[in-house]
C-alpha cells in the first residue's frame, strides 16, 4: 500500500475462468479465510476469486483493527481494484459481504474502474439506522425518522450470540478526542474457531461505517445483485429492499432477493443460486433478470 503495509490476497480458481475475476471483500471483524469454502463454490462457476484481507485483518500487515483515517480501508481497496483490473482477463466483478459493503462502496466512489457488476450480500450499513434491525437481543435501537417510509423489519429477530458486537463508549470517546487513538471502541466475537475476539479502534470503526447511505450508491453504474436474509440479526432486509432501489440510477439493472430463514452467514450459501444466474447474465452480455 502507499504507506508500505502489505495486504494478503488469496486466489482460488479452477481450470475454467470464463466468468472473469471476482474480488470478494470480507465483513467487519473477519478476513478472507472465512470465505474459503464459499470462494471454492464460486470458482466452480468458472470464476477466479480473489480474497483480500484488509489491513489489520487476517494475514495482512498493519495495526490490528486500526485505520489511520476513515478512508484508509477504501484507499487500500482502490489500489487492489486497479491492480486486479490491470492484470485480469475477462470481466471484473466486485462482491462484498456484511460490513465489506461499506469498504466496497467507499472504494468504488474513489476509483476510476468500471466493474461488470457489484454484488452485495447481507450488507450491514451500520451507521444508518434505517437499515439496522430495530431489536437485537432485546435492545431497542433509536427510531429512524429521516425517511417517510415504514422501516420496521418484517419480523423481529433475536441475537443468538453467534456474532455479538460490543461497543465501548469510553474507547470511542478516547478515539474521537484523540486521548488514545488505539483504544478499543468495538469488540467483535471471533469469526472462526480458535481465534481471539477482534477489536476496532474508533478510527477503524468509523472507517467501517457509512452515513446517509443512499449517496454512496450513486457511484454505481453497473448491474447490481442484492441478497439479504430474513433471519439476519443485523440487517433490516425489509427496509433495504424498500429504499435502496430508489438510490440507484434509473439505468442500473438491480436484481434483489430476500431469503426466508437465512441469517447473516447462511445467506452466503443461499445466495449462490441467484448469484450464478446473475453472473451468467452479466458475463454473457445478456443483462440481468
Amino acid at each position: 500500500m502507499s504507506d508500505g503495509v502489505e495486504l494478503s490476497v488469496s486466489e482460488i480458481a479452477g481450470h475454467n475462468t470464463t466468468k472473469g475475476t471476482i474480488v470478494l471483500v470480507h465483513g467487519t471483524g473477519m478476513h478472507g479465510a472465512h470465505y474459503t469454502s464459499f470462494a471454492r463454490l464460486l470458482a466452480q462457476m468458472g470464476a477466479r476469486v480473489m480474497l483480500v484481507d484488509m489491513r489489520g485483518h487476517g494475514r495482512s500487515g498493519g495495526v490490528r483493527g486500526h485505520s489511520a483515517h476513515r478512508n484508509q480501508y477504501a484507499d487500500d481497496l482502490v489500489r487492489c481494484f486497479n491492480w486486479f483490473a490491470a492484470e485480469r482477463s475477462g470481466p471484473l466483478v466486485l462482491l462484498a459481504h456484511s460490513g465489506g459493503a461499506v469498504t466496497l462502496l467507499r472504494a468504488l466512489a474513489r476509483s476510476g474502474i468500471a466493474p461488470a457488476g457489484v454484488a452485495l450480500i447481507a450488507p450491514t450499513l451500520a451507521n444508518d439506522t434505517v437499515f439496522v434491525r430495530r431489536d437485537i437481543g432485546g435492545r431497542r435501537h433509536r427510531e429512524a425518522r429521516r425517511l417517510p417510509v415504514r422501516t420496521a423489519p418484517a419480523r423481529e429477530v433475536r441475537d443468538d450470540g453467534r456474532a455479538a458486537m460490543r461497543f465501548s463508549p469510553r474507547g470511542f470517546f478516547d478515539g474521537i478526542t484523540r486521548l488514545n487513538r488505539f483504544a478499543a471502541a468495538m469488540t467483535c466475537a471471533p469469526s472462526m474457531p480458535g481465534e481471539a475476539p477482534f477489536a476496532y479502534t474508533a478510527n477503524g470503526l468509523m472507517a467501517s461505517m457509512l452515513k446517509e447511505t443512499e449517496v454512496w450508491f450513486e457511484s454505481i453504474a453497473c448491474p447490481v445483485l442484492l441478497v439479504t436474509g430474513e433471519s439476519d440479526v443485523f440487517v433490516n432486509d425489509a427496509s433495504i429492499h424498500t429504499i435502496l432501489p430508489w438510490a440507484f440510477a434509473a439505468e442500473v439493472a438491480l436484481t434483489s432477493c430476500s431469503i426466508p430463514g437465512a441469517d447473516h452467514y447462511t445467506v452466503l450459501l443461499h445466495a449462490l443460486r441467484p448469484f450464478r444466474s446473475w453472473l451468467d447474465g452479466i458475463t454473457s452480455g445478456g443483462g440481468t433478470q
